[in-house]
């Protein structure tokens, strides 16, 4: 059982199976004389086009802390992303 499991049809005669992720992380990155962290979180799904070939997008928000010539930055970033899945087994 997978709660966010989904169905999606096209057209009468087409079913497309598809699976709703959540994504998040974090990072950390070591400056020459200072440090900066980063965080991230998205959302996405995978639309399944056969057993072993699938569709992901994604939607991520970043947060991230630079640091040059001694100032600190923080700014944000939203990257979309779409790929190709293959399933091996």
């Amino acid at each position: 059982w997978s709660p966010l499991y989904g169905k999606d049809s096209l057209g009468l005669q087409h079913i497309v199976h598809s699976d709703t992720f959540l994504k998040f992380g974090g990072s950390y990155t070591q400056y020459e004389s200072n440090s900066g962290v980063g965080f991230f979180i998205g959302v996405g799904k995978t639309y399944f086009l056969s057993k072993t070939i699938g569709v992901r997008a994604s939607v991520t928000e970043s947060y991230l802390q630079t640091s040059f010539n001694g100032q600190t930055s923080f700014s944000f970033m939203t990257s979309f992303d779409v790929g190709a899945v293959f399933y091996l087994f």
